[in-house]
């Protein structure tokens, strides 16, 4: 593959992705969130009914692959809006942010039931549609015709040094690529839940999403530990010993592991098993074929991790998170860092009020769908804007 992309892809490519506060690379939200149109406007959002504006191979195959997955962000707009309702309440409940040991009135829990009710829902139609990824994608035509293409630069085997972008770096510049890590709305799971990675990637993989997803996760880290109080402090000293919210979280998290190993298992069709069966055509001897076999186990995915270790890991901190686990000594997890409070004009109420105000830009618009591409603003507010992209060069725009 060549190794430098030509100035007149790169530079505007990059003043672009600086715009939007995302790296000049294919990513998640390129693919998936913003790469959709209804066949018949007047038929539901599900993947049959979707087509992709951009695509590589032009197949219904690979089209299926990105909307599968644009079809479960769309799953989640309503509890993104149920999350803002959420924050208002326990605002107007503990004006000056909520205790460190919150004592729950009745109607905190009933409203607590209700979200933690629909987290439960919204992870099981996830799940549901992460199932039906075989019924259009096929394992072979993904594997070789369209991985390459959502490859990074730098984590892949095609280009392990980088990529030169002309006019932006003399230097080969290294992005990850495309990656369900980089999903603000499984994050969003993992931040409302309490489920700490100790593995950075999906901290990096923040970078590869829009400036206001970004801020967005970073706003919600004092509503989830707000969250998980409420729960743990429900039916203490009542005497009544009920739990009931404290099932419900568990629950939850159970959920969120379902989806986790609904994703490992389209990892082993669509990568393992298909580098397996590439290896079993190249090596002729037992002895080869052992190795290659092996090999194949510890593929890395385009974001760059290796698969399955990782994936297993990310489902055991999942189910690490539960009330009712105790989590090992051994087991070092960083402490949360995010100790501003729910306040009135806290960064969530305040991008709340945004979100709603422009109806784009953000996970989903004021009726609970995601924005499309042509709706997405023009520039993104400075003060978002950070991180990987703000880092990038400035490019050269003279003869552009």
């Amino acid at each position: 593959p060549a190794k430098a992309l030509p100035r007149s892809l790169a530079v505007p490519w990059t003043c672009v992705s600086r715009r939007l506060g995302l790296p000049p690379i294919v990513t998640h939200v390129d693919m998936d969130l913003w790469n959709w149109a209804k066949i018949d406007k007047d038929e539901p959002f599900t993947p049959e009914n979707l087509k992709c504006h951009s695509h590589f191979t032009g197949s219904r195959s690979e089209e299926w692959f990105h909307l599968v997955p644009c079809a479960i962000e769309h799953a989640g707009t309503p509890l993104v809006n149920k999350t803002f309702d959420l924050a208002t309440h326990l605002n107007q409940l503990f004006p000056n942010g909520p205790p460190s040991t919150p004592k729950p009135t009745p109607d905190t829990e009933r409203i607590t039931a209700e979200y933690l009710s629909c987290v439960s829902t919204t992870l099981t139609e996830m799940t549901a549609l992460i199932r039906r990824m075989r019924e259009g994608c096929d394992p072979r035509e993904f594997y070789l015709k369209q991985r390459p293409f959502l490859a990074g630069f730098g984590s892949s085997e095609a280009l392990p040094d980088g990529l030169v972008y002309e006019g932006v770096s003399t230097e080969p510049l290294k992005f990850n690529g495309a990656s369900a890590g980089q999903s603000s709305l499984v994050q969003m799971f993992d931040v409302l839940l309490g489920v700490r990675h100790r593995d950075p990637f999906l901290a990096k993989m923040r970078q590869y999403m829009p400036a206001d997803h970004r801020m967005f996760l970073e706003a919600l880290e004092p509503l989830g530990e707000a969250l998980r109080g409420i729960v743990g402090a429900s039916g203490s000293g009542s005497g009544s010993g009920d739990h009931t919210l404290a099932r419900r979280f568990d629950e939850c998290l159970d959920k969120l592991a379902a989806f986790r190993s609904a994703h490992m298992g389209l990892v082993h069709t669509y990568i393992i098993q298909m580098k397996r069966e590439q290896a079993a055509a190249e090596h002729d001897h037992d002895q080869d074929h052992h190795e290659a076999h092996h090999a194949a186990s510890k593929a890395k995915g385009t974001g760059g991790t290796e698969l399955i270790p990782f994936l297993k890991q990310c489902k055991e901190e999942t189910t690490e998170a539960k009330l009712n686990h105790t989590i090992p000594h051994s087991h070092s997890l960083p402490q949360p860092h995010h100790q501003q409070h729910l306040r009135k004009d806290g960064p969530l109420l305040q991008l709340a009020s945004s979100v709603r105000a422009r109806s784009a830009g953000s996970l989903c618009d004021s009726s609970g769908s995601p924005v499309v591409a042509a709706d997405t603003p023009t520039c993104v507010p400075a003060e978002l804007v950070h991180g990987l992209a703000e880092a990038l060069p400035e490019p050269d725009t003279g003869d552009v």
